[in-house]
């Protein structure tokens, strides 16, 4: 039999992993030796390329030395050109002396000089020797014997002679007022002569003496003198670079070349040169310059290819002999794979191969006596799979439906709903065509019908037990139209339902009982902060004006005027107060109730702030609190009832004031933004502790603070006026500063 392994649905046209193991031994063979050639060939490739790599190397500093070599050869020549005019006697002598110096710097330098010439300072000569030199003299001018002067020497600008030959100025400062002069033939042989080193590099050999720009002073290629450098955007990045560089460039356009090579990419070296603002290119074609190295990269290739082939060859076709064997051996393995244990196995080799088939043969003799017990255990494995298949399958649907009955419950929120969700569920997880739920005490009855007909005489139907942890709870009744009872599985499901459910119903019965001990408790406790703020916030007002009264009514002691008065003042402020204090009870009563009378009407929001302010304005700076008031120059309108905002902003000025620090300012501000009115009150003081935020608006709750601990109040000032701004569609909220700041916020739609 043929082992089992996991189905594979990739491609095989995609997958190496299959292909390469449907390969039978002879292509695994020839794979292998071919990739382990290959991977030789590469070996020898990647040496063959580092070799011919380090000869392109060795051939790229070549050239750059034969460039420096030639740079500083170019260096030499205006060295000593220079020193021939440094040679001459600075002091004054007669003019027959004078031109007789001149004529012995113009031989020694053996025709690299066209001209020699003594200047002033200002240019003016002094005298000269050789052809056109005063008009040589007038192209360098004043400004280039100026710079000798100053700096010792100088080079100019190349330029052509009255003959048209390219010519440079060099200049020698003699004295704090003399200048020697001498004019550099820049297509002497002395210059020509040091380029034709290029030759050395082969055919396509040039080179060029750089200068300024990119202008080619002297070439071996052809053209007139002093045009664009044969590679004009090359020698400009080297002049700029000031450094020794090689690079493989194009030739500019319309450049003057050789024949043979026209558009061709050229490696060329440059040097700049110390004595001058010039530079040296020498240089090839590229097929020139790496030929030997691609002659010996090819000769690697071939050589390295040929005999790695010969190998191959020889190493296939003894791997294809030593294979044979296995062939005949992995055939006889293949029939037995496949169920054939009658054809015996036979190979005539000896050695392994041979071990191999002896064994090959015992394990057919052994497969096939197994071969029928491994059968008998298949099927008598099958017929318990099976079993336990079923029973599972039940046991499935136990879960599945007894998992239903606690999603209903979770669903429903009350008994009744849980009852007539879980009756409902009953008819989805089973086939009966009605059920019914009842308590035992006749609390609540719920049933469900499925629509299949009317009932018929011979109707099935049967009643279930509602267990709970404290005895029966109720039956759940379920029946069919045709008198077939449901099978045991069906009934098994039926039971576990009827289970959860009376599991349910206790929940649910618990979960009742819970809220209504919750509400209790909070009714209670919401009962005793109301009594015991009241009592205590009554007793103060109602206790100043019993004194207050007593006193004035007794007869044994006179009582002054302004006596009298004040204690009257008295009784009416805390008259007040205890009327402010009844207002408030009566306000959260009416928010609890949700009866707070609003009536809004339009109105100017800038205008209400402003009016509260002024009005309490006096009482607060009294108190030692100035109010600074921030309002905008426009309107900001709003649809309000204007004596419940009001009343909201009282009862907040009246918070920062108590719980301010004494001689601490309160700011009032007010702006529209994103279609909301938002009016901020801030004091300092002890500011908010972090839980308290989200507690402040709470009925009857008071800070901890120091402040609170000071002032009494019943807690409602703040739960009435986030009752009044919601009540607006409004929001109202508070903010506590790093800087002991409190702000309350609240925002109203604008209209």
């Amino acid at each position: 039999m043929r082992p089992l392994v996991a189905a594979d649905t990739t491609p095989m046209h995609r997958n190496p992993l299959v292909l390469w193991r449907r390969l039978t031994l002879w292509p695994r063979l020839a794979i292998g030796v071919t990739l382990g050639f290959l991977a030789l060939f590469a070996g020898f490739s990647l040496l063959g390329i580092r070799a011919v790599d380090a000869s392109t190397t060795r051939i790229l500093h070549e050239r750059l030395a034969i460039t420096r070599e030639l740079a500083e050869d170019f260096d030499g020549l205006l060295e000593h050109r220079f020193a021939n005019l440094a040679a001459f006697d600075p002091r004054p002598a007669s003019p027959a002396t004078e031109r007789r110096l001149l004529a012995e710097i113009f031989h020694a330098s053996g025709g690299g000089f066209t001209a020699v010439v003594i200047t002033d300072g200002h240019g003016r000569i002094l005298g000269s020797l050789g052809s056109a030199a005063r008009s040589d003299v007038a192209r360098a001018g004043p400004v280039f014997a100026a710079r000798a002067l100053r700096a010792g020497r100088a080079i100019s600008a190349p330029f052509r002679d009255p003959r048209g030959v390219p010519v440079v100025a060099l200049a020698v400062r003699l004295s704090p007022r003399r200048v020697a002069l001498g004019t550099l033939d820049l297509a002497a042989p002395e210059v020509l002569e040091r380029l034709d080193a290029a030759r050395r590099l082969g055919a396509t050999g040039h080179a060029e003496l750089v200068g300024p720009g990119g202008i080619a002073l002297a070439s071996t290629e052809p053209g007139p003198p002093l045009r664009p450098g044969e590679h004009l955007a090359f020698y400009r990045h080297m002049l700029r670079a000031r450094r020794p560089g090689i690079e493989n460039v194009e030739p500019t356009p319309d450049a003057s070349e050789a024949p043979g090579l026209g558009g061709q990419e050229h490696t060329m070296a440059f040097v700049r040169l110390r004595q001058a603002p010039w530079g040296v290119a020498l240089g090839g074609t590229t097929a020139e310059t790496y030929a030997p190295a691609q002659r010996l990269r090819r000769t690697l290739m071939l050589a390295g290819g040929g005999a790695l082939a010969a190998l191959w060859l020889l190493t296939l076709v003894g791997a294809r002999l030593l294979v044979r064997p296995v062939r005949d051996l992995t055939r006889a393995a293949e029939e037995m794979a496949s169920g054939d244990l009658e054809q015996p196995v036979r190979v005539t080799e000896g050695g392994e191969i041979g071990v191999l088939a002896e064994s090959l043969e015992t394990m057919r003799s052994q497969l096939k006596g197994s071969l029928e017990t491994v059968r008998r255990w298949g099927e008598e494995l099958e017929l318990k799979v099976a079993d336990r298949t079923v029973e599972l399958n039940a046991r499935n649907r136990q879960l599945a439906a007894v998992g239903a009955i606690m999603r209903a419950a979770d669903e429903a929120h009350d008994l009744d709903g849980v009852l007539h969700r879980c009756v409902e569920v009953v008819l989805e997880q089973t086939s009966v065509d009605a059920a019914v739920v009842e308590l035992r005490d006749a609390s609540l009855v719920a049933s469900a019908v499925r629509d299949s007909g009317d009932a018929v005489d011979d109707a099935w139907s049967e009643t279930l037990p509602l267990r709970g942890h404290g005895g029966r709870l109720g039956e759940l009744t379920v029946s069919r139209r045709r008198g077939v009872a449901p099978d045991p599985e069906e009934q098994a499901i039926l039971v576990a339902m009827s289970e959860q459910i009376a599991l349910a119903v206790e929940s649910a019965r618990l979960a009742t009982e819970l809220r209504r001990l919750e509400a209790q408790h909070e009714v209670q406790r919401v009962r005793s902060e109301l009594i015991s703020a009241v009592s205590h916030e009554l007793r103060t007002p109602l206790g100043f004006i019993k004194s207050y009264a007593t006193t004035l009514l007794r007869d044994d002691a006179p009582i002054e005027d302004t006596t009298r008065r004040h204690f009257l003042e008295i009784i009416d402020e805390e008259t007040d107060k205890l009327g402010r204090m009844i207002d408030d009870l009566l306000d959260a009563s009416r928010l609890q109730a949700g009866r707070l009378p609003i009536e809004r009407e339009p109105l100017s929001l800038t205008e209400l702030v402003e009016r509260v302010v002024e009005k309490v304005r006096p009482g607060l700076e009294g108190a030692g609190h100035p109010v600074a008031l921030r309002l905008p120059a426009d309107a900001v309108p709003v649809l309000a009832d204007a004596r419940r905002i009001e009343q909201v902003l009282d009862n907040l000025l009246e918070n920062a004031s108590r719980y301010s620090e004494p001689d601490s300012p309160i700011e009032v501000g007010l702006v529209a933004e994103e279609g909301e009115a938002l009016v901020s009150i801030r004091d300092q003081g002890d500011g908010l502790a972090p839980g308290e935020l989200d507690q402040i608006f709470q009925p009857f709750f008071r800070g901890r603070s120091a402040s609170a601990s000071r002032h009494r109040g019943a807690g409602l000032g703040l739960a009435i006026c986030r009752g009044i701004v919601e009540a607006h569609g409004g929001r109202v909220w508070g903010e506590s500063g790093r800087d002991r700041t409190t702000t309350f916020l609240v925002a109203l739609p604008l209209a």
